[in-house]
């Protein structure tokens, strides 16, 4: 039976390595993510953590390890396979087209539209001010 502490991880990696040519980027690092608490990775320059977010978004694939969704194994190939299991990465280098509103940078590369129809602006800022407090 799982316990209480098991069933509010989300996410779980265990031991996952990221090797290239002469750097070892990760070496066997076990992360948790714990539903409804706020997750953070702090560390020295250099130390990974981008590294590691890029692994769990589907940016990158670790050279070794593993990660669990709700105790599943998963593997994500691409962006595409983690988002649509709902992981998402904010990366760090915001680089946010400043001609376009908070919700078309939100939504770029993701754009709802009607249909056939032109985007749907309309709906982009109705969820971007419903789930972000923003549009």
């Amino acid at each position: 039976m799982m316990s209480q502490a098991n069933a509010d991880i989300v996410i779980r990696a265990e031991k996952i390595s990221m090797i290239y040519p002469g750097t070892i980027a990760l070496n066997e690092v076990d992360y948790r993510v714990y539903r409804g608490k706020v997750n953070v990775i702090i560390g020295e320059n250099g130390a990974g953590k981008s590294t590691l977010m890029k692994i769990l978004a589907g940016v990158q694939q670790p050279s070794k390890g593993t990660i669990y969704l709700n105790d599943e194994a998963v593997s994500f190939q691409h962006t595409r396979d983690a988002a649509a299991k709902g992981i998402g990465m904010v990366h760090q280098e915001l680089n946010l087209f400043g001609n376009l509103t908070v919700a078309e940078n939100i939504f770029l590369g993701r754009e709802k539209q009607r249909g056939l129809l032109p985007l749907d602006t309309a709906e982009q800022h109705r969820v971007t001010a419903e789930t972000h407090g923003a549009s």
